[in-house]
C-alpha cells in the first residue's frame, strides 16, 4: 500500500516538473501605428529593414512584421533576412526565411510571421524584409510603428538595399521604425532536475518490486 502511494506521488511530481516550452519577446514594436508606410516600388529598393537593439543576445524562434498594400487585392512572397551591424550593414546571419503566397487586401495591412529555426543573433542586429512575386495590381510596402515597447531602435533612419548597396534612409519625420516583433526560440523552463530525480526514484521502486 505504501509503495503504491509513493509511486502515485512520484508520478504526480514528475508530471508537475515536466517543463512546458516557453518563448520570450526580445523586441516589440507593434503598439503605436504612425500611419506611415514605405513602398518598394516608390523607393526603388529590394529590401527595407531596421537596426534593432534587442533585450539581449538570443536564439530567435519567430519574427512577425506588418506589410501594407497600396494597390488592389494581391498575393506575394515575403523574405526575412538578418545581418550583422556594419557600415551600415555587415555579413548575413542564417536565412533567408520565406513565407510564400501571402494574401493581402487592397488598401489593407497584413501581419506575416516567419518561423526561424533557432538562429543565434547578437543584441544589436539588422533585420530586413523583401517581397517577390507580387501579383498584378499589388503595391506592397512595410508599416512604420514608433516607439518600440520592448527593446529599442533609432527612429531617425531605416535600412534599405537597392540590389547593390545598403544605405540608411530617412523620412525626416522621426518615425523610422519598422513594425517588428521578435520572439526567442522555445526552451525548457526550470524543472528538469526534479523530473530526472523523480523518474530515477520511481524506476528504483519498480526494480525492487520486480526483485522481491
Amino acid at each position: 500500500m505504501r509503495r503504491q502511494l509513493l509511486i502515485r506521488l512520484l508520478l504526480a511530481l514528475t508530471a508537475a516538473a515536466v517543463a512546458s516550452p516557453a518563448a520570450s519577446i526580445l523586441y516589440d514594436n507593434t503598439s503605436t501605428d504612425t500611419g506611415y508606410s514605405v513602398f518598394y516600388s516608390a523607393s526603388g529598393v529590394s529590401e527595407i529593414g531596421d537596426r534593432l537593439q534587442l533585450t539581449g543576445a538570443a536564439t530567435v524562434g519567430s519574427v512577425t512584421t506588418q506589410f501594407y498594400n497600396g494597390g488592389s487585392d494581391a498575393t506575394f512572397d515575403a523574405i526575412l533576412r538578418f545581418y550583422e551591424v556594419g557600415s551600415p550593414v555587415g555579413a548575413p546571419i542564417g536565412g533567408p526565411y520565406t513565407v510564400t503566397g501571402v494574401s493581402i487586401g487592397g488598401s489593407a495591412s497584413q501581419n506575416v510571421t516567419f518561423a526561424v529555426p533557432g538562429v543565434a543573433i547578437a543584441q544589436d542586429v539588422i533585420v530586413t524584409l523583401a517581397v517577390l512575386n507580387v501579383s498584378a495590381g499589388g503595391d506592397i510596402g512595410v508599416n512604420f510603428f514608433d516607439p518600440p515597447s520592448l527593446g529599442s531602435s533609432s527612429n531617425g533612419f531605416y535600412i534599405t538595399f537597392d540590389g547593390t548597396d545598403f544605405a540608411q534612409a530617412y523620412t525626416n519625420l522621426d518615425l523610422d521604425n519598422v513594425y517588428f516583433q521578435i520572439a526567442s526560440a522555445e526552451v525548457p523552463e526550470p524543472g528538469t532536475a526534479g523530473t530526472v530525480f523523480a523518474v530515477l526514484v520511481l524506476a528504483a521502486c519498480r526494480y525492487r518490486r520486480r526483485c522481491q
